[in-house]
């Protein structure tokens, strides 16, 4: 197998295709990746481009999601783990996974993100094989590790797949499901090849769910009031928990504490503000949350790479 290192993606993206920046991505109040898959052919390969400028917060979604680093270096952080991650490596999200992608300031990280429902690969009351191809998105132990480094499969096998999926989208042509779930099986097989899954516990993806939506509401009374103080037996009585169990719960889920989680949310409110209206720095970082404009900054810079007047200036 080529090594992280010698690995160059035989077409990054094909002819045509835009890098969409992750500034672009939507997101629900709640965190959730909003992103519309087609009945006919549920899939959607986005070629998304991370840059250091603008970091994402963590998010998670409802389907499967499988990710190939094209170019650049940067981090995963998946839930409570983190990832150094290089060119060939290929990411697993299940549903219900809060994850961001980082990569340092000034530097841009280009991503093949490859978006599908469970039921295009198996259908309950189907054949129990083409499940196979789902057995890495079934296991999830504390010890699951959701990158599968580029050494260890067939990296620009699920490059060229990633293309021709691409290709197989933009066709018109009645074979294009069947086409685009070929391909993506090929991907599913490699993946699964690439590691002895069955050494794995499995986690309840019941209990996964059961956690998610009890932190949901959590999620909504941050949005709605994340430029106020939220006390911790606020945030725990809206879960119906007690502040221990709170605390440790949305670090499982969400992989940081609900000050880190509540910081993204008032960088990314002020990120919009810096980029669409005039008001002065000082405003903003009030608006926001921030107790001062020196607390503001420090915090943007952590987060953004830039401060809050540089990062206004290239972004307008």
């Amino acid at each position: 197998m080529p090594s992280a290192s010698a690995f160059r993606p035989i077409t990054p993206a094909p002819p045509g295709v835009q890098w969409t920046p992750s500034r672009q991505l939507h997101f629900s109040v709640r965190g959730k990746y909003e992103l519309d898959l087609p009945a006919d052919c549920p899939v959607r390969l986005l070629w998304c481009e991370f840059s250091g400028d603008y970091q994402v917060s963590p998010s998670y979604h409802d389907f499967l999601e499988v990710m190939q680093i094209m170019e650049g270096t940067g981090r995963y952080v998946v839930e409570n783990r983190c990832h150094r991650i290089v060119p060939g490596d290929v990411l697993l999200v299940g549903s219900g996974e809060f994850h961001r992608i980082e990569t340092a300031s000034r530097s841009v990280l280009r991503v093949a993100a490859l978006h599908f429902a469970r039921e295009f690969i198996h259908r309950p009351g189907a054949a129990p094989l083409e499940l196979e191809y789902l057995r890495p998105f079934q296991y999830r132990s504390a010890n699951f590790v959701h990158r599968i480094e580029a050494r260890a499969l067939d990296a620009r096998l699920v490059a060229e797949r990633m293309g021709r999926i691409e290709r197989a989208l933009r066709s018109s042509h009645p074979s294009r499901p069947l086409a685009v779930r070929t391909f993506l099986a090929d991907i599913l097989l490699e993946i699964t090849q690439a590691r002895d899954w069955d050494s794995e516990a499995t986690l309840s993806l019941g209990r996964r769910a059961r956690d998610l939506a009890r932190l949901r509401p959590v999620f909504e009374l941050a949005q709605r009031r994340s430029d106020q103080r939220l006390s911790l037996r606020e945030l725990a009585g809206c879960a119906h928990l007690s502040a221990a169990h709170f605390c440790r719960l949305f670090r499982g889920v969400v992989g940081c504490t609900f000050s880190e989680y509540l910081r993204w949310i008032r960088i990314d409110n002020a990120a919009e503000l810096l980029t669409g209206s005039d008001r002065t720095v000082a405003d903003i970082a009030l608006a926001t949350g921030f107790a001062s404009q020196s607390h503001f900054n420090r915090a943007f810079k952590q987060l953004k790479g830039v401060s809050p007047a540089v990062y206004a200036r290239r972004m307008r």
